[in-house]
């Protein structure tokens, strides 16, 4: 298993794009304004990515997202060990959370719930409302 750095955005749009909720934080990440704070990380068979793993030192404390299926992660984050932060977040599903403890040592773990919208389902506000971007600022990084 080699995993190595992921520089082709298009590529993560693609990986992240077949789960778009979920990945909501690793999509938004891809913009050009978080780049700076990002490093990706993944794992190929067959050419094909199956883990991604997004280290994200923006904040105060630095967070760590992975993504892929159950099978093989253990070693994916066996191999990341130097990379990922001594005190970090983690963001990864349940069925991760044997093998990151093991790698990583136990931690509080918390349920996140998530909210989608479908493209087709979106009405625009009427009125005088506007949209306001968040940025780092709002975020007590």
């Amino acid at each position: 298993m080699a995993i190595l750095p992921i520089q082709d955005d298009a590529e993560l749009q693609e990986f992240f794009g077949r789960t778009p909720v979920r990945s909501a934080y690793q999509l938004g990440d891809l913009d050009e304004r978080y780049s700076p704070y990002c490093r990706w990380f993944g794992n190929r068979e067959d050419g094909e990515l199956t883990h991604v793993v997004l280290v994200y030192r923006g904040l105060s404390v630095p967070a760590v997202l992975v993504q892929g299926p159950e099978s093989g992660t253990r070693e994916v984050l066996e191999a990341l060990r130097t990379e990922i932060p001594k005190s970090c977040f983690i963001q990864a599903s349940l069925e991760h959370q044997h093998d990151v403890e093991a790698v990583l040592g136990e931690g509080d773990w918390r349920s996140m719930v998530r909210m989608g919208l479908k493209r087709e389902d979106f009405v625009p506000a009427s009125g005088t409302e506007f949209v306001e971007p968040i940025t780092h600022a709002d975020t007590a990084a």
